[in-house]
């Protein structure tokens, strides 16, 4: 019986030991990938469609990255170009705020001087203006960032200044955006050191020589080893993924002429060629897939670069980034639409249902049973594809934006006006 009794003992406690273990891995399963997301609103002109995409995105982040200003240094003369930010935008929920600060550079002249002081000086006096206004609709900054894209050999003259910064702004949390280059240096683990967290960009754009040396924007062949490489320094991370393109344009023989995101095309001429470079939604979704398999540590929140708008031509929908933070595909979806007047004359639309819009143009094709006295015109920046066929034709160009309807083409009988008869094919994506 006393056998028996240390065996059920003994069998009870290592039930308990397993059962301890087994809510130990679950609770540093679930901390490993308990991170904040965080949107950057990096717009300077705070219209309606800018507070329009806030509310729209509140309910899935609730952490603002804002553009507060650009500290520039230029011919001596030391400035910050503010931005006029909207904080009744932000007052509708008890959002977090992170104030940005870009720095140009020519910043780093006045890091190498040793006047830290002085750029010091001119962010505080930024910050506490904005404080104030944003006190005014019941919102409080809790920490302000410095993007700075500091020479990798000059990061002792930027720690240098954190350092006086933090001195002169006590109280708040201090970030910085981080470069992977940075990773390698022996002065890295210095600088950071002097912050509360930092934000590693896993994007960039390098411009290329020619077309065939463009590459992505997102940098998914090394983003696991950098964040891997950010874990070991034992301190406090974020990451930086990016939702936004550019158009690129290159000469006949494919040399590179320029990029834009957004304005004027960067150059103009019928030999030029356009390629529109945008961010991946399902690069991004295999990248949040793998980072659930990996055990990071201080890791601890995505920032999206940049907040959606409507007029944003280079970036995603503010959709696709809805989807893609509750981690599935964002739907695609490309639907037509007949109208028919009593006079016989047949409108025919497309419309983006779905949740992304399209860089590839999409095609359809139309056909009719009589093809007597037809007419027929295709509007806008579609265009028809000849068809050896005398009843149907194939119109192709770009699709509209979410949410959006377009007419691309119209037909009459004159024969029979009274009785249209047309066919619309489905959607081709080429």
């Amino acid at each position: 019986m006393i056998v028996k009794n240390i065996l059920l003992l003994n069998c009870s406690r290592l039930r308990n030991l397993i059962f301890m273990f087994t809510i130990t891995l679950l609770v540093s399963y679930s901390c490993a990938f308990a991170y904040e997301n965080a949107v950057y609103i990096w717009q300077r002109d705070w219209d309606k469609e800018v507070e329009a995409s806030i509310k729209a995105i509140q309910p899935k982040v609730n952490h603002f990255i804002v553009l507060g200003g650009d500290f520039k240094y230029n011919d001596g003369k030391v400035f910050i170009n503010p931005v006029d930010i909207h904080w009744n935008a932000l007052s509708q929920k008890n959002a977090q705020i992170t104030l940005v600060f870009r720095m140009n550079t020519g910043t780093g002249e006045l890091l190498r001087a040793g006047k830290t002081e002085l750029i010091a000086e001119r962010i505080k006096n930024a910050l506490e203006i904005n404080v104030a206004s944003a006190q005014k609709q019941h919102i409080s900054i809790s920490g302000f960032q410095f993007d700075y894209d500091c020479p990798t050999s000059k990061l002792v003259d930027y720690a240098r200044f954190l350092q006086s910064i933090k001195q002169q702004l006590p109280g708040y949390e201090l970030s910085i955006t981080a470069l992977p280059t940075w990773l390698k240096s022996p002065d890295f683990k210095d600088l950071i050191g002097k912050t509360s967290y930092y934000v590693l960009q896993l994007h960039s754009f390098e411009i290329p020589r020619t077309i065939d040396q463009m590459k992505g924007i997102f940098l998914k062949e090394n983003a696991i080893e950098y964040l891997q490489s950010g874990s070991r320094l034992n301190h406090p991370f974020q990451i930086s993924l990016p939702t936004y393109g550019y158009e690129i344009a290159f000469n006949e023989t494919g040399k590179f002429l320029g990029l834009r995101a957004g304005a004027s095309p960067a150059a103009r001429g019928s030999k030029v060629q356009y390629i529109t470079k945008m961010t991946s939604p399902d690069e991004i979704l295999v990248f949040l897939k793998k980072l659930k398999g990996i055990n990071l540590k201080n890791f601890n929140g995505i920032c999206w670069f940049r907040l959606p708008k409507d007029s944003d031509e280079f970036n995603w929908d503010i959709q696709t980034l809805k989807a893609v933070l509750e981690e599935r595909r964002p739907q695609l979806k490309i639907t037509t639409e007949v109208t028919h007047a009593k006079d016989g004359l047949i409108e025919v639309y497309i419309i983006n249902q779905g949740e992304q819009n399209l860089i590839r143009p999409v095609n359809i094709e139309l056909s009719w049973a009589d093809s007597r006295d037809l007419l027929y015109d295709v509007l806008g920046d579609f265009h028809e594809i000849p068809v050896n066929n005398g009843r149907c034709m194939r119109v192709e160009g770009p699709a509209p934006k979410v949410g959006e309807k377009k007419l691309i083409a119209w037909l009459r009988n004159i024969h029979d006006p009274h009785n249209p008869s047309i066919t619309v094919g489905n959607v081709h994506i080429e």
